[in-house]
């Protein structure tokens, strides 16, 4: 996949002459972009759908545009008008939902600015849908926000526990995020009540591999205390080092029609013993968090 290049697709749709080569007196174009995706439809608004691509063709003035996202399946338009704003006529061929089922055709209109790709298919999802392509990788402004929901800690693929807390995200202006996690509390393990403190992982990027923001975090050298209670006896009570092993991805999601994520921090606590990590615990914990930003009241 190509390097997303903002100017070429500006020089691309406004003059025709960017990535160009010449066959005899044909004058062709053929760019693929990634992008990521948000639709509205129905009865949800703002669906973050994941990543996708914009392919930009040309031959002799004569645009095709043709983008493709694994939810939403393939959208073609031909002969599209390339300005301001673009101005065209096609079909989207959305996948089957059901083996049973097969891929279905649509009629589909093509529309927007260059960064922000508009496909209209007003009889897909019975009422109409509105896909956009927004070329460029998920900037950190699209997971910011305060989510509340369930995390489920899983130990040693053995036994799993939960809480309901709120995880907070930040944006950086390079585009990366932050995350600050807090202190909460998993009752009745078998090791007795946990309490896990909170801290923050900072300039988590955005993979596109893995359409999730990702960062193997535990290079950055971070602690955290954790405190074990069971019965009246305090079994462990101090500041550990998160292990170096520990690695966190951070997936924008929709949450019942809402903006959410879903949040896998893989990690281990231990100390540093003449200059080794040595482990604190027998297993590693793996939380996994779904959430969403709150409705206004």
């Amino acid at each position: 996949m190509k390097t997303i290049k903002y100017l070429a697709l500006t020089l691309v749709a406004l003059l025709g002459m960017t990535s160009c080569s010449k066959d005899g007196n044909h004058q062709t174009i053929d760019d693929t972009y990634v992008s990521y995706v948000y639709a509205s439809f129905s009865y949800a608004s703002n669906y973050y759908s994941g990543d996708g691509t914009v392919n930009v063709k040309m031959k002799d003035g004569s645009y095709t545009i043709t983008a493709k996202n694994a939810e939403w399946g393939e959208a073609v338009f031909e002969n599209v008008k390339m300005g301001e704003q673009w101005e065209g006529a096609g079909t989207i061929t959305v996948p089957a939902r059901r083996e049973i089922d097969e891929p279905k055709t649509y009629e589909a209109q093509i529309s927007g600015t260059l960064n922000d790709i508009v496909i209209t298919a007003p009889t897909l999802m019975n009422a109409g849908t509105v896909l956009h392509f927004y070329i460029g990788r998920i900037p950190g402004e699209k997971a910011a926000g305060t989510f509340s929901g369930t995390n489920s800690v899983n130990v040693g693929d053995q036994w799993t526990y939960t809480a309901d807390i709120d995880y907070e995200i930040t944006a950086n202006e390079d585009g990366s995020i932050n995350l600050t996690l807090p202190e909460y509390t998993l009752t009745g393990t078998e090791i007795g009540d946990l309490t896990l403190g909170g801290y923050t992982i900072t300039g988590i990027t955005f993979d596109v591999s893995r359409g999730a923001f990702y960062s193997d975090y535990g290079t950055q050298e971070l602690t955290m205390h954790f405190k074990a209670v069971n019965g009246e006896r305090t079994t462990m009570d101090d500041d550990y080092i998160i292990s170096p092993t520990s690695h966190i991805s951070i997936e924008p999601i929709n949450k019942n029609g809402r903006q959410g994520v879903k949040v896998v921090n893989s990690f281990g606590l231990g100390r540093i013993v003449n200059g080794q990590f040595t482990t604190a615990m027998p297993f590693d914990l793996t939380a996994t968090f779904e959430g969403a930003i709150q409705r206004a009241q």
